[in-house]
């Protein structure tokens, strides 16, 4: 089976879902993108449906995106074939700072062009540490994928504390520093080959 879609626009609605703070709009791109009985997996837990899935994204941007001022994109990396498409999403603060985190997505896609499978794979960075409000951030997402995001207040206040931090928007026990700000990141080129089809 061979899906007709334009993989780059496919890849930039996959990361715009998570950045997207309406929640109408949100909703609406969630359903423009899996198929209602979609089912998206990580290492440790597994979404079905429309419902599920704008729980797990929803908390996701409320606490990596709005609270803690990071941003999710595209590494400019995706191909595909058939009907699976495969990119490269990174987070990290939206003014100047580390990648946080990068995921490795592997969907399939239903004759309709909606997701039927999304795999998410975690992969490691070269600035990646152990400790720190980068493992904080990571510690995070692995409770998310649990079902567990928020096991009681203190911990979700320092992971929003460090998460903040990680951002680059306020030092430790200081104020933000508004010359540290900076436009938000730009797309990088993308490449010409843009579309599923037969290797």
């Amino acid at each position: 089976m061979d899906i007709d879609i334009d993989i780059l626009q496919f890849v930039d609605r996959y990361v715009a879902v998570w950045n997207e703070p309406d929640l109408v709009a949100r909703r609406r791109l969630i359903t423009g993108l899996w198929d209602v009985y979609g089912v998206q997996t990580n290492e440790s837990a597994r979404y079905q449906g429309h419902g599920a899935l704008e729980a797990r994204i929803s908390e996701a941007h409320n606490t990596l995106v709005r609270d803690a001022a990071n941003v999710f994109w595209a590494a400019g990396d995706a191909t595909g074939h058939h009907d699976m498409v495969t990119s490269t999403t990174h987070m990290g603060p939206e003014v100047e700072g580390d990648i946080a985190w990068t995921g490795r997505v592997f969907v399939t896609l239903g004759e309709n062009g909606l997701i039927r499978a999304d795999h998410q794979f975690a992969v490691n960075t070269p600035i990646e540490t152990r400790t720190g409000p980068r493992a904080t951030v990571q510690e995070f997402l692995r409770r998310l994928g649990e079902g567990d995001p928020q096991p009681n207040r203190r911990t979700v206040r320092r992971t929003r504390r460090m998460a903040i931090e990680l951002a680059g928007r306020r030092p430790p026990g200081g104020a933000m520093d508004p010359a540290s700000l900076h436009p938000r990141r730009r797309r990088r080129p993308l490449p010409r080959n843009s579309r599923l089809s037969h290797p």
